[in-house]
């Protein structure tokens, strides 16, 4: 990896206590391009794998199985099991805005991908929220977590599973002030000051 210029990627992990290894994680990368063949030029992560030895958990592999164009991740699944997550990404590709969890199909109709795409690319968060809803109740059975961001300033909401929203207010210079729950209740307040 050194010849891509990747200087430090984590290969191996191992945790300590005492001088006896309690947990020990090895990652894979593996080199792709977008068409599904190898590129040397694209090293992404494959799959993760913790072991611990000390609790004696069984070996849990996790592994990385879809990208999109840009890199992204948007498959990931548990090796022996039957949990996946999955992720939709816009705002051109630059952030999650649904993180689908669960058994076996978890993949959205394409019509409620295209149409919450559509609403993040043209900037209308009611049309958005509708279309990222859409998909919640489309999967009845998923965990499906959803996000909403302000162009260009940060993140704007996040609802949970269980359909409940954290609010993310910003102040007229673009940082954090507030975060809100469902009903308007100040969760946490920011607030900056400067010297002299």
């Amino acid at each position: 990896m050194l010849s891509y210029n990747i200087l430090t990627p984590v290969l191996e992990a191992k945790t300590t206590k005492n001088d006896v290894v309690i947990g020990h994680t090895n990652h894979h990368y593996y080199f792709r391009n977008i068409s599904g063949g190898f590129d040397p030029n694209q090293p992404y992560p494959r799959i993760y794998s913790p072991s611990y030895t000390e609790d004696h958990i069984a070996d849990q592999q996790v592994n990385f199985t879809q990208y999109d164009d840009k890199g992204n991740l948007l498959e990931a699944y548990v090796k022996g099991s039957s949990l996946k997550t999955r992720y939709i990404w816009d705002y051109h590709k630059k952030y999650p805005i649904a993180k689908i969890a669960g058994q076996g199909n978890i993949t959205p109709a394409s019509a409620l991908v295209t149409a919450a795409v559509n609403a993040s690319e043209n900037g209308d968060s009611q049309h958005l929220r509708d279309a990222l809803q859409a998909i919640r109740d489309a999967l009845p059975h998923a965990q499906v977590t959803t996000y909403t961001y302000e162009n260009l300033v940060g993140i704007k909401t996040i609802t949970d599973p269980r359909g409940y929203t954290t609010y993310y207010d910003y102040d007229a210079q673009n940082r954090l002030e507030f975060i809100k729950d469902a009903y308007g209740k100040i969760l946490s307040k920011t607030t900056y000051n400067y010297k002299n």
